[in-house]
């Protein structure tokens, strides 16, 4: 009798059913922020939606898959996660966190409306986006935080 294998799927190496995994792969690191922030935004609405019952209920495993997939290519920009493992979603770490909230203050907080709309363009149409960007590195935020914690 031939013992059945189990295929594992693993969050953060699986994309997720559908996903061009070229494309994430070659991702810069401000377009996998966007990338993120549009996928959590929109797990967080049809999760919301779901349970207030405004839509019906459905799958959104291979969503979390990708979401999880965008998370895990962090890593090659310096952020650092735990290692993936079978069965375990990819838990956000301080330096998660750090890095993603750099770019989150910056792009929703730090632009007025005008420069958004000009990087917006410029970034549509190919152009030098690089006076719209945040200064600084993401990773002297973690650094604060951790004198924060110390004191």
């Amino acid at each position: 009798m031939e013992k059945e294998i189990k295929k594992t799927r693993i969050y953060g190496i699986d994309p997720g059913f559908g996903t061009d995994v070229e494309a994430v792969n070659s991702l810069s690191e401000i377009d996998l922020y966007f990338a993120i922030d549009a996928m959590g935004a929109f797990l967080w609405r049809m999760n919301h939606d779901m349970a207030d019952g405004r839509i019906q209920e459905f799958d959104l495993t291979e969503d979390q898959y990708r979401m999880e997939y965008l998370v895990y290519q962090t890593r090659k920009f310096g952020v650092e996660l735990p290692d993936a493992e079978a069965d375990k979603h990819v838990s956000a770490t301080p330096s998660y966190w750090a890095w993603f909230r750099f770019y989150d203050n910056h792009f929703k907080y730090s632009l007025t409306d005008e420069e958004w709309r000009e990087f917006c363009k410029k970034r549509e149409a190919g152009e030098d986006i690089s006076e719209y960007l945040p200064t600084g590195n993401w990773k002297d935020s973690l650094e604060e935080g951790k004198k924060r914690e110390r004191k």
